[in-house]
C-alpha cells in the first residue's frame, strides 16, 4: 500500500516537471525579443509591455501596429522597432494558425510604413534606397505568404486582402517595378469592388493616381483622383475620411500645378487656391499633414508666378504647423523653392546654408530640373566649372532615370491600350455571339410559331371536320330515329287496321247474330244467357277497338317530349350553350308527320343558333294554347335586323312544312334580345273521341 502511494507521488512529480518544461518552452517560443531599457522607457504607456525581457506576441503586434502613429520617435527607436519586426516575422510559424493572419497583416503593414519612413529620412541616397528596397523585398515575401495562406479564409476582416495587395504594389514601386505595381493595384481594386469597400477603393485609386503621375500619365492620374473622391463622397464623416479627402484635394492641387506650369492659365491657379481653402476646411479641427502639403503646393504656385516673398512665407507656415516637415515627401521641393526664392531676393548666404542640407534625391522632377539648371547657370557665372559639371552630371543622371520612368510609363500606356483593345474585342465577340444567339433564338421562335400555327390550324380544321361529322352523324341518327319511329307507327297502324278490319269485323258480325238470335221467337228460355254472352262480346269488342286505336295514334306527348329534349342535348353537345327546356302538354297524341316536322324544325333552329347566333343560352318550349300546339325556340344571341331577315333554304323548308300542316311560322329578332322561332299547329280532335284535345 505504501509502495503504491509512493509510485503515485513520483508520477505526479514527473507530470508537474514535464508540464513546467512545456510551459517554459511555450513561454520561450512566445517571447519575441528582449528590448533595451532606453527603448522600453521611451515607449508610450499604451504600448509599453509588462516585461521588457519577455515581449509577448500580442504586445509586439500592438507596437508594430501603432508605431507610425507617433511622429516624435527617434531614428534609433525606429531602427529598434525594425529589428523587433524582423524577429517577430521569423517566429511567425510558431504562433497558432488562428492568429497568424493578424500578425502577418501587421508585419506587412509595418514594412509598408517603414519603407516610406526610411526612404524619406535615412541619411544619404544610397543608404535610403538600400534600406527601403530591403524592406520592400521582405514585404513582398510576407505579402505572398499572406495571399497563399489566407486569401480564401472567411474569419479575417474583409479589408485585409485588398490591403496587402496595396502594400505589395508600393513595395514594387520602391523597387522601380512600376508596371508590376500598377497591375497589383488593379488586383487590389477588383477585390475591393467585389467586397464593396469604399475606403479601400479610394486608397487604391489614390495610389494608382500617384503611380500614373510618376510615369507622367497626368490625365490618367486625374481620372483616378476623381474616382478616389467619388468612392468616399457619400461615406460618413470621420477622421480617416477627412484625411483622405484632404489628401485627394492636395494631390489634385499638384496635378493642377503641373497644368499651370505648362499653360500659365489663371483658371489653374484659381483652382489651386480654392483647393487650399477646401483642405484647410477639411482639417479645421485637426492638425493633419495634408494641410502642410497644401502650403508647399501653394509655394510652388507662387514660385512659378515669381512671388518670392510669398514662397518663403508659405514654407515657413508649413514648417510652423508641422515641425517634422522633413518626414514629408515634398520636403525637398519646399527647400528647393526656398533656396531659389532666397537667391532671387539676394539672400545668397542663407540660400547656401539651406542648399548644403538639400537632398537632391528627394526632389520631384520639375523642381529638380529647375534647381539644377539654376545652379549650373550660377556656377558658370561664378566661373566654378567643377561645381557646374557636378550639377550637370546630376542633371544627366536624373534625365536618364526620368527616361527610364517615361519608358515604363509608355509601356504601361501601351499595356493599358492593349488591355482596352482586348476588352473591346471581347465585348465585340460577346456582342457578335449575342447577335448570333438572338438571330438563332428569333429563327427558332419563328419556326416554333410556324409549327404551332400549323398544328393549331390542323387542330382547328380537324375539330371543325369532327364537329361536322358529329353533326352529320347526329342528323342521320335523328333521321334514322324518325324513320324507325315512323316505321313503328306504320306497323302499329297496320296491326290496328288488321284488328279493326278482321277481328273487330268478325266480333261485330257475331254480336249482330247473337242479338238477332236472342230476340227470335221461341228463344225466351235462353235469352238471358244469350244476352250475357252478348255483353261479354261487346266488352271484348270495345277493348279491341281501344287497343287498335291506341296502336294507330302513337305514344303520348310525354314520351315525345323526352325525345325532343334528348335530341336537343345531342345537337348542343360540344358547345358552351346553356339549354333550358319546358313543356306543359299532357295526354296529346301526335301523328308521325307532326312529330317529324317538329324534329326537323328543332334541328334547323339549333343549327342556325350554333352557326350564327353567338348565343350563350337557348330556351325550348312546347305548349298548347287555344287548340294550337306551339313550339318556341329562342336564344340570347346577336339577332338580326328585321329588314334583312335571312331566307335560307332551311327556313323555306320549315315554312313549307308548316303550311302543309295548316300551321303558322314566325321569326323575330334584334341585336339586343336575340332571335325567336315560333311554330303553331292546329290540334285536330280524334273522330269518335269525347276529348277535343286528343288526336
Amino acid at each position: 500500500m505504501f509502495k503504491a502511494k509512493s509510485q503515485i507521488k513520483i508520477k505526479k512529480s514527473l507530470y508537474s516537471l514535464c508540464l513546467s518544461s512545456i510551459m517554459a518552452l511555450v513561454a520561450q517560443a512566445l517571447c519575441i525579443a528582449q528590448i533595451p531599457q532606453d527603448y522600453y522607457s521611451a515607449l508610450p504607456d499604451s504600448l509599453r509591455p509588462q516585461d521588457k525581457m519577455n515581449l509577448s506576441a500580442e504586445e509586439t503586434n500592438k507596437i508594430l501596429r501603432y508605431a507610425f502613429d507617433y511622429h516624435d520617435w527617434s531614428p534609433e527607436m525606429r531602427a529598434t522597432t525594425d529589428e523587433i519586426c524582423y524577429s517577430f516575422a521569423k517566429k511567425l510559424d510558431s504562433f497558432p494558425s488562428s492568429s497568424q493572419y493578424k500578425y502577418l497583416h501587421t508585419i506587412c503593414r509595418y514594412l509598408y510604413f517603414a519603407r516610406e519612413y526610411n526612404r524619406n529620412t535615412v541619411e544619404g541616397d544610397a543608404a535610403s534606397k538600400s534600406v527601403s528596397q530591403f524592406q520592400s523585398r521582405l514585404g513582398i515575401q510576407y505579402v505572398d505568404l499572406f495571399i497563399s495562406r489566407f486569401s480564401n479564409s472567411s474569419y479575417q476582416p474583409i479589408f485585409y486582402l485588398p490591403n496587402v495587395y496595396l502594400y505589395k504594389a508600393h513595395f514594387f514601386k520602391t523597387l522601380d517595378k512600376h508596371i508590376d505595381a500598377y497591375h497589383t493595384l488593379e488586383q487590389s481594386m477588383e477585390i475591393a469592388k467585389t467586397r464593396n469597400l469604399p475606403k479601400n477603393k479610394s486608397s487604391i485609386h489614390t495610389s494608382l493616381a500617384g503611380l500614373a503621375g510618376n510615369l507622367r500619365l497626368s490625365d490618367l492620374a486625374l481620372a483616378h483622383y476623381d474616382s478616389a473622391w467619388t468612392a468616399i463622397k457619400n461615406e460618413p464623416y470621420d477622421a480617416w475620411t477627412s484625411r483622405q479627402r484632404a489628401y485627394i484635394l492636395q494631390c489634385r492641387q499638384l496635378s493642377y500645378l503641373d497644368k499651370y506650369r505648362d499653360t500659365a492659365q489663371k483658371a489653374w491657379s484659381d483652382s489651386i487656391l480654392s483647393m487650399h481653402a477646401n483642405i484647410k476646411a477639411e482639417n479645421a479641427n485637426s492638425n493633419l499633414p495634408q494641410n502642410v502639403d497644401s502650403y508647399i503646393t501653394l509655394a510652388g504656385l507662387y514660385f512659378a508666378q515669381g512671388q518670392w516673398s510669398r514662397v518663403i512665407a508659405c514654407i515657413d507656415s508649413a514648417q510652423h504647423l508641422f515641425p517634422l516637415l522633413n518626414t514629408r515627401d515634398n520636403y525637398g521641393d519646399a527647400m528647393a523653392y526656398k533656396i531659389l526664392s532666397l537667391k532671387q531676393l539676394g539672400e545668397e548666404k542663407l540660400a547656401d546654408i539651406v542648399l548644403e542640407n538639400l537632398d537632391f534625391s528627394k526632389l520631384t522632377d520639375d523642381v529638380l530640373v529647375q534647381v539644377l539648371e539654376e545652379l549650373i547657370m550660377e556656377e558658370r557665372q561664378n566661373n566654378n566649372l567643377d561645381k557646374a559639371i557636378e550639377y550637370q552630371q546630376q542633371l544627366l543622371d536624373h534625365v536618364r532615370q526620368r527616361a527610364l520612368l517615361d519608358l515604363q510609363g509608355r509601356g504601361l500606356e501601351i499595356d493599358r491600350i492593349y488591355q482596352i483593345n482586348q476588352r473591346k474585342k471581347q465585348i465585340m465577340d460577346l456582342e457578335t455571339r449575342q447577335r448570333r444567339i438572338t438571330m438563332i433564338s428569333l429563327l427558332v421562335l419563328i419556326l416554333v410559331t410556324i409549327i404551332i400555327s400549323v398544328l393549331l390550324f390542323r387542330y382547328r380544321n380537324s375539330r371543325k371536320n369532327t364537329e361536322k361529322i358529329v353533326k352529320q352523324f347526329d342528323t342521320m341518327m335523328a333521321l334514322k330515329l324518325t324513320e324507325v319511329s315512323d316505321a313503328r307507327a306504320q306497323e302499329r297502324k297496320m296491326i290496328a287496321k288488321d284488328l279493326h278490319d278482321d277481328f273487330s269485323a268478325s266480333i261485330a258480325a257475331s254480336l249482330n247474330y247473337l242479338q238477332m238470335l236472342a230476340f227470335q221467337p221461341g228463344m225466351a228460355d235462353s235469352r238471358q244467357q244469350t244476352l250475357k254472352v252478348l255483353d261479354m262480346l261487346k266488352e271484348s269488342y270495345n277493348r279491341v277497338r281501344e287497343k287498335s286505336q291506341n296502336l294507330y295514334w302513337e305514344e303520348n306527348s310525354d314520351d315525345f317530349w323526352k325525345k325532343i329534349v334528348d335530341q336537343a342535348h345531342i345537337l348542343f353537345s360540344g358547345t358552351r350553350i346553356k339549354l333550358n327546356t319546358d313543356s306543359s302538354i299532357v295526354g296529346i297524341r301526335l301523328t308521325a308527320e307532326v312529330r317529324k316536322t317538329i324534329l326537323l324544325i328543332l334541328k334547323e333552329s339549333i343549327t342556325n343558333i350554333i352557326k350564327h347566333a353567338a348565343a350563350t343560352e337557348v330556351e325550348i318550349l312546347l305548349y298548347d294554347e287555344f287548340d294550337q300546339l306551339i313550339l318556341e325556340v329562342s336564344d340570347n344571341g346577336k339577332g338580326f335586323k328585321q329588314k334583312n331577315n335571312p331566307k335560307s333554304l332551311g327556313l323555306h323548308s320549315i315554312q313549307d312544312r308548316m303550311h302543309s300542316l295548316g300551321g303558322q311560322f314566325q321569326l323575330t329578332g334584334n341585336k339586343r334580345k336575340g332571335t325567336s322561332i315560333i311554330c303553331s299547329f292546329p290540334i285536330t280532335p280524334v273522330p269518335g273521341s269525347a276529348d277535343s284535345n286528343t288526336i
